[in-house]
């Protein structure tokens, strides 16, 4: 396949995921890249992922097919940006580190002052730049869920303690906040976990309650 069939097959693709202004960047990038990219069904863990190179398998970027526009860009960044950290210094950095989020924040300036955000995400995602997470930025993530459709998930660092919800097929209740994670219980056996307060989750009835 060429390059300029690449372009038009991303285009076709991504518009329909994207704010359409910068389409033409990103599917110049993961033409350039060469990037195998998927659009994943939605993960209550995590909104994106990179795999390098391995074997026969070339570049990989999956982005979660539920996001809004404006989340669906910043994640594509945040997982090109990984790519061309790889690119760069290969094995040798840190996933989140310094090298990464200068990638990063140089790939992200590209989107910005363009009017393609709305002016609070846009306030947000420069704000978040400033201090960059290796995780979704949850005061980002909050702004970005204004422009979600509604899917009836609340962020588990939205609920309060001893709040009892579903994450994939378990059921647990949060107990306390460290650092940036959550102790919650398992319901069913008991143990504790830790869950990021990033995660999206449906909140259930207590069952001690009922």
């Amino acid at each position: 396949m060429s390059a300029e069939e690449q372009y038009r097959m991303f285009f076709d693709g991504l518009k329909q995921y994207l704010p359409l202004e910068s389409v033409p960047q990103i599917c110049r990038w993961l033409v350039e890249y060469d990037v195998y990219l998927k659009i994943s069904k939605a993960r209550m863990t995590k909104w994106g992922d990179y795999r390098p190179p391995f074997k026969d398998k070339g570049h990989r970027i999956s982005i979660n097919y539920n996001l809004n526009p404006y989340a669906f860009l910043t994640v594509m960044v945040h997982e090109l940006a990984h790519l061309v950290t790889y690119k760069e210094y290969g094995r040798n950095h840190q996933p989140h580190g310094k090298e990464w989020k200068q990638i990063y924040r140089q790939m992200m300036t590209v989107f910005l002052g363009r009017g393609i955000y709305p002016p609070d995400v846009e306030a947000a995602v420069q704000l978040s730049l400033q201090k960059i997470k290796g995780c979704v930025d949850p005061a980002l993530q909050k702004v970005f869920r204004k422009y979600d459709p509604d899917k009836g998930t609340k962020m588990v660092s939205e609920l309060p303690p001893n709040t009892c919800f579903k994450l994939n097929k378990s059921f647990f209740r949060k107990i306390r906040k460290v650092r940036t994670r959550y102790i919650c219980t398992n319901l069913v056996n008991g143990k504790d976990y830790t869950v990021s307060g990033s995660a999206e989750v449906y909140v259930i009835k207590d069952p001690e309650l009922q």
